[in-house]
C-alpha cells in the first residue's frame, strides 16, 4: 500500500471510529439501555445531552493538546479513548443473569426460599419469551416467586398460592432504585407475617414514591403511607 492510502486508510479508520462510532453509535444503544434500566425520557435526555457536551469538550482540548504534545499523540489516544469505550459498551450484557443463568438456577433450586425478579429477568432464566411459562418453571424450583411487572403490577406464585397485585399507573420521574424499594417493602410484609397480597402490596408503595422524584431514597414516610392504606 502506497504511503498516500495508508494515511487516507489511517484517517478514515480513524474518524470513523471517533467521530461515528463514539460520538453518534450511542444513540443506537440508548433504547436499549433505556429498557434495562428504566430510564426516563428526562434522564434519557441528559444521558444524550452529556455525551454531546463531552464531544464538544473533547473538540476544544484537542486544540490545546495538539500544541503541547503533537497531533500523532492527540490523534492516537483519541482512538483508543474511543475504543475502549465502545468495547466496553458492546460487551455489557443488559441482564447479569444472561451469563450466569446455570449458577442463578442453581442456587434458586438449593438454596433460596424466595426469589424476587422483573419479567425480563424472570423469562432470561429460562430462555423465553412467555412469561406465565418462565414464572411456572420457577415455581416448581422455588418456594416462592415474586416477579414485577413495572406498570402492570406485580405476580406472587406460592405453592399453589397466586396473588396478581396491581399497582397505581404513574409516569416516573426517576426509576433508578425502584426494584431494590419493591423488595424493601416486600420483604418488610414477608418478615412480620404478612400476607402475599399485603406483602405485594407494601412493595408497590414503597416503589411507587420514589419513582415520583429523583433519587433512589424515599423522601415520604413510608410508614406513614402503610397506615394511610390500612396496611399497619
Amino acid at each position: 500500500m502506497s504511503p498516500s492510502l495508508y494515511l487516507g486508510a489511517t484517517g478514515f479508520g480513524l474518524i470513523a471510529v471517533c467521530y461515528g462510532f463514539a460520538r453518534f453509535a450511542f444513540g443506537l444503544f440508548l433504547p436499549q439501555i433505556d429498557t434495562d434500566l428504566a430510564l426516563t425520557p428526562t434522564l434519557s435526555g441528559f444521558i444524550s445531552g452529556g455525551s454531546f457536551l463531552g464531544y464538544c469538550v473533547a473538540i476544544i482540548l484537542s486544540a490545546y493538546l495538539t500544541e503541547r504534545i503533537g497531533a500523532r499523540a492527540v490523534a492516537i489516544g483519541a482512538a483508543l479513548v474511543a475504543t475502549v469505550g465502545m468495547a466496553g459498551i458492546a460487551i455489557s450484557d443488559p441482564f447479569c443473569v444472561e451469563r450466569h443463568r446455570d449458577d442463578f438456577l442453581a442456587l434458586i433450586e438449593n438454596d433460596l426460599g424466595y426469589v424476587i425478579g422483573n419479567e425480563a429477568e424472570i423469562r432470561a432464566l429460562w430462555e423465553t419469551d412467555d412469561t406465565e411459562a418462565a414464572l411456572a418453571k420457577t415455581a416448581e424450583i422455588c418456594p416462592l416467586v415474586v416477579c414485577t411487572r413495572s406498570g402492570d403490577g406485580v405476580t406472587l406464585v406460592r405453592g399453589e398460592e397466586r396473588v396478581d397485585v396491581p399497582v397505581e399507573k404513574v409516569v416516573p420521574v426517576d426509576a433508578t432504585g425502584a426494584g431494590d424499594q419493591f423488595a424493601a417493602g416486600f420483604l418488610y410484609g414477608l418478615a412480620t407475617s404478612r400476607d402475599l397480597e399485603t406483602c405485594g402490596r407494601m412493595g408497590n408503595i414503597c416503589a411507587g414514591e420514589v419513582i415520583r422524584h429523583i433519587g433512589p431514597r424515599p423522601q415520604t414516610d413510608i410508614m406513614a403511607l402503610f397506615k394511610a392504606e390500612g396496611l399497619v
